[in-house]
C-alpha cells in the first residue's frame, strides 16, 4: 500500500540514461547519497538525503474557533509506529493526548503478505493518585469497529465535537467504521485551509501515492453552501485540493462513504500498478564515470 512505497527517479549525469529507484519500507525510507548507473556504472551523487513528502506540515481542526486543534502529520513528541503521516492512528493519538477522554496505544504485532499489523489499545484516564492511566486496558473501539458492540466511546464523543452538523459525525462514524484497524489515512474533520484560513471544507484527506507523493482531497456534504460552490471549490483546487462533493442517497451517505473508501484504496495501489507514474524527481548534484571505462 501508498506508505511503504518509496519511488523516484534519477538522470545519470554521464550517460543522461534515467533511472527509476523504488523500495517498500515501513517506516521514512533512508535515501542513498549516491548511486550506480545500471547502464554505464558510472557514480551519481544527489543534491539532498531527505526529501519532504508533499503534505501539509501542519492544521488546525474544528469548526469552534475558540476550540481549534493542532494536528501534525505525526505526532511530534512520540512518534510511534503505525502513525503514518496523516493516518487514522497518527490523528487518534493526537486527539486522545490533546482532548483526553482515554490514553491511546499502539504497538507493532508483526507483519502479514508484506504489511504491518498493530494492537491499537486505550484505557482510562484515572487520577494520578488512584495510579494515573491504565493503558491496555481494552482495545480501542474506534480502531476496532465498535468492540464489545459498543458504537461510542468517551474519545469518539470529543472527536465528534470537532464536526460541525449531525451529517458530518455520521459521515466520519461510517468512514472510521469501515477502515478499522487497516493502515488508512484519516478523514479529518473542519481543517482550515491556508495562512488565512479563508476556507474550511467539512472534511480533508491525504492519500498516499507513495511515501513522498499524496493526493489531496476536500470533502464536502450536502451542498448546503448554494450560491458559492464554484468560489469554494476554485479556492481549495488552488491550494492543491481535488474538491469530492457527496450527497446522501436514500440510505444517507453510507454509499458515499464506501465510494470514498474505494477511491483511496485505489490511490494507495498506484505505484503497484504503475510505478513510473507515481516517481518524484531526484536531482543529481554531481557524478564520476565508471574507473572500468
Amino acid at each position: 500500500m501508498g506508505y511503504h512505497h518509496s519511488v523516484y527517479t534519477y538522470t545519470c549525469g554521464e550517460c543522461g540514461s534515467g533511472r527509476i529507484v523504488s523500495q517498500r519500507e515501513w517506516c521514512a525510507p533512508t535515501l542513498r547519497p549516491k548511486s550506480t548507473c545500471g547502464e554505464c556504472e558510472a557514480t551519481n551523487r544527489s543534491t539532498s538525503s531527505k526529501i519532504m513528502p508533499n503534505i501539509p506540515p501542519m492544521l488546525y481542526i474544528g469548526y469552534d474557533k475558540n476550540r481549534q486543534l493542532q494536528l501534525f502529520p505525526t505526532p511530534p513528541d512520540n512518534p510511534s509506529q503505525g502513525c503514518f503521516p496523516y493516518s487514522t492512528r497518527s490523528f487518534v493519538h493526537q486527539v486522545a493526548q490533546e482532548l483526553g477522554g482515554c490514553s491511546y496505544d499502539c504497538s507493532p504485532r508483526g507483519e502479514t503478505l508484506g504489511e504491518p499489523v498493530f494492537t491499537d489499545m486505550c484505557g482510562n484516564r484515572g487520577d494520578e493518585n488512584e495510579g494515573g492511566c491504565q493503558l491496555r486496558d481494552r482495545k480501542c473501539h474506534i480502531l476496532s469497529r465498535w468492540s464489545r458492540a459498543e458504537t461510542t466511546c468517551e474519545l469518539w464523543n470529543l472527536i465528534s465535537t470537532l464536526c460541525q452538523t449531525d451529517y458530518e459525525k455520521r459521515f466520519l462514524h461510517q468512514y472510521m467504521g469501515l477502515v478499522k484497524g487497516r493502515n488508512f489515512p484519516m478523514l479529518i474533520p473542519q481543517a482550515r485551509i491556508g495562512i488565512a484560513e479563508r476556507r474550511r471544507p467539512d472534511f480533508v484527506l491525504y492519500a498516499p501515492i507513495q511515501y513522498f507523493k499524496y493526493r489531496w482531497y476536500a470533502i464536502e456534504l450536502d451542498g448546503a453552501h448554494v450560491g458559492s460552490d464554484d468560489d469554494r471549490n476554485l479556492e481549495l483546487t488552488s491550494q492543491g485540493y481535488e474538491v469530492l462533493s457527496f450527497r446522501p442517497g436514500a440510505g444517507g451517505y453510507y454509499a458515499e462513504v464506501q465510494s470514498l473508501l474505494e477511491r483511496v484504496q485505489m490511490d494507495m495501489t498506484e505505484a503497484e500498478r504503475d510505478r513510473d507514474a507515481v516517481a518524484i524527481v531526484r536531482e543529481v548534484r554531481s557524478s564520476e564515470p565508471s574507473l572500468r571505462f
